[in-house]
């Protein structure tokens, strides 16, 4: 324990009294704790704070807790349900076809024929550049198809049109979404 001195500007030993609670403090550390506690008010309450917390956790952990029957097997179940389907099958022909794709590109890149590689380049290229329009559709229905639907909900009546024009506008969104997702497709097939 770090010697202290019982005045105002001293930082009182919170920590030491939480060991001396513990009988965690060696005999003289034990010893100078209980006459700074006599002379310090604020480690004194802080002492009799830390018995009294001591004295509700004990209490409120005195009563047995009563589990359910079938408490192992529903924590059973549950785990079980959430791991099902980890290692589902398809997992490995992904992993199968990314094998095949790397296993390609390292046969382009160090092959006799170097002009493979600036093809599948081209080809990864192309095949990404739809990927990502599609996500980029995807995720523009998406989000607007939330907002509008929060715009309705937060503003939607019983007898009001609001349901029927926000289904509308939704339909509107999804077919313009469409034909712009048309128009980059067009233009990627052109350039």
């Amino acid at each position: 324990m770090s010697g202290f001195i019982s005045s105002n500007d001293e930082a009182c030993p919170r920590a030491d009294i939480a060991a001396y609670l513990d009988a965690e403090l060696e005999p003289a550390d034990e010893i100078a704790l209980e006459s700074h506690l006599a002379g310090c008010s604020v480690c004194a309450t802080e002492l009799n704070a830390q018995k009294q917390f001591l004295s509700d956790l004990n209490l409120s952990l005195a009563d047995d807790i009563v589990m359910p029957a079938d408490f192992t097997r529903a924590v059973v179940v549950n785990a079980e349900s959430r791991v099902a389907g980890v290692r589902a099958g398809r997992e490995l022909k992904i992993a199968t076809a990314i094998c095949v794709v790397l296993g390609l590109f390292a046969v382009a890149a160090v092959g006799p024929n170097a002009g493979m590689l600036e093809w599948m380049t081209r080809a990864a290229e192309a095949v990404m550049a739809v990927v990502l329009a599609f996500g980029h559709l995807v995720f523009n229905i998406a989000f607007g198809t939330i907002v509008i639907m929060r715009s309705i909900i937060s503003g939607a009546t019983s007898d009001g049109p609001a349901p029927v024009v926000g289904l509308t506008v939704i339909a509107i969104m999804i077919v313009a979404a469409a034909a712009g997702f048309r128009q980059k497709l067009l233009a990627k097939a052109e350039g």
